[in-house]
């Protein structure tokens, strides 16, 4: 099997395809489900007073809007300015960032110790786990009554 793309070519394409701040805007407003309306309405309640039509410009240009609208911008798409800015290319706010450190570190010690299970008791680890993600279905589990 050949590969056709390492992850440097994937990382290139990748900074091509989100190199300007309206681009940005537009991955995040289509991951959240938004419209450029919504997007405009979002940003009045922050009190910032801009039109569909800029929002358009701004996804279609090079166009960098100003810190005020910049700033409004990163919180209604919960992001950071310098992600917007094109100075990291991480999206996650830094609070963020430290609870998927925990979970990451949650799921590789669940990893590790379902590792050292033998198959029929990883059935039953799984068999668990999925009854806890069911809602509504864990009254009588500790800690989890009626959740």
């Amino acid at each position: 099997m050949k590969i056709l793309f390492t992850y440097d070519k994937i990382y290139v394409m990748a900074k091509q395809f989100f190199d300007t701040v309206g681009k940005r805007i537009r991955l995040l407003r289509q991951d959240l489900g938004l419209n450029q309306a919504t997007l405009v309405s979002e940003l009045k309640k922050q009190g910032i007073e801009i039109g569909s039509s800029y929002i358009s410009e701004l996804e279609r240009t090079d166009k960098v809007p100003s810190g005020t609208v910049l700033a409004g911008l990163a919180k209604v798409l919960g992001t950071t300015t310098d992600y917007l800015l094109m100075l990291t290319d991480d999206p996650i706010l830094p609070g963020e960032q430290e609870e998927q450190k925990v979970e990451d570190a949650l799921a590789r010690e669940l990893l590790t110790v379902y590792g050292t299970l033998a198959a029929d008791k990883k059935a039953i680890l799984l068999y668990l786990a999925k009854a806890l993600a069911e809602p509504g279905k864990n009254a009588g589990v500790p800690g989890r009554s009626g959740l």
